[in-house]
């Protein structure tokens, strides 16, 4: 994008893998550094805690990652949702 270019910035869309590897790398920065939500919020999240987990086995020129959201909804029990990606 303009944007991205003005500012000397990847565009992720551009480059192949890039995305993925923006994912894992951000993640590892924001892994267990709960992210905590105002009591205010009518979100109804109270904390988000994001965990990274590296595959001891790559597939093929690919290293496998899992990223998992641990959401603690005000009220309920905790919801996790995780996602695997690669990147080479």
């Amino acid at each position: 994008s303009d944007f991205l270019r003005s500012r000397h910035m990847t565009d992720f869309s551009t480059v192949p893998g890039a995305w993925s590897k923006f994912l894992y790398l951000y993640s590892r920065v924001i892994e267990d550094a709960p992210l905590v939500i105002r009591e205010r919020s009518d979100v109804g999240l109270g904390e988000v805690v994001v965990k990274v987990e590296m595959s001891k086995d790559k597939d093929g020129d690919h290293q496998v990652f899992k990223v998992s959201w641990n959401m603690k909804i005000r009220n309920q029990e905790s919801v996790v949702i995780s996602v695997f990606n690669s990147f080479e």
